[in-house]
């Protein structure tokens, strides 16, 4: 039951440069200030936005303002993508600590020796590898029959609705980034293909952001 640890977001580009560098010199001032603010919310990093944002401009070269827009419209979609994905993971996590502490709760009802409280507790400490927990767990599974793939899939049946949402948001962003490169294709030869794969390596690095940014 033990999570990985999360770790800080790197303070340096894969360059090795400070993030703020690459893209201080990636983006003109004046184009950044145009394109407006990063799509982010209040606890997401801005510093990996726009790094990630200047890795694809150097990698495409814009020779206008309006690719400049088409760049960082498709960075946003990338980013957006990204973020559902973390969603999903962390929903899913949400889904099987509700599971764990609903055995825990079968396991004491109907004595009133445990809170709610209690249980949301052990169930925490299961989830990130307490020994006592995970034995308690353990026993509390031996008795009622059930494994952990049970609670796997107890939890993916919990969260169905929303990973199904979350689902449509990824595809429907996809579809979005798809058509943007489409009338890429149409103005500009070349840009399109450089945006592809700009952006076929900067969603990797993204999952790992998410992945990575302290819960």
């Amino acid at each position: 039951m033990a999570k990985r640890p999360a770790s800080s977001p790197s303070a340096k580009s894969r360059s090795g440069l400070p993030a703020k560098a690459v893209f201080q010199s990636a983006i003109p001032a004046d184009i950044r200030e145009l394109l407006g603010p990063p799509p982010l919310t209040d606890i997401e990093d801005a510093q990996a936005y726009e790094a990630t944002l200047a890795r694809v401009a150097q990698a495409v070269a814009p020779t206008d303002f309006i690719e400049w827009i088409w760049v960082k419209d498709v960075v946003d979609l990338t980013w957006e993508a990204a973020r559902a994905r973390a969603a999903k993971a962390a929903r899913l996590s949400l889904g099987q600590r509700a599971a764990i502490e609903k055995v825990f709760r079968s396991q004491h009802y109907p004595k009133n020796s445990f809170t709610l409280e209690d249980h949301a507790d052990k169930a925490h400490r299961a989830m990130t590898g307490a020994k006592d927990a995970c034995a308690d767990l353990e026993d509390a599974l031996a008795l009622t029959g059930l494994t952990e793939a049970d609670l796997n899939a107890l939890a993916y049946a919990a969260a169905l609705d929303d990973l199904e949402r979350l689902d449509r948001l990824i595809s429907n962003a996809n579809a979005r980034r798809d058509t943007i490169l489409r009338e890429i294709d149409r103005r500009r030869d070349g840009v399109a293909r450089r945006l592809r794969e700009a952006t076929s390596t900067a969603g990797p690095i993204l999952d790992a952001h998410f992945e990575d940014a302290p819960a």
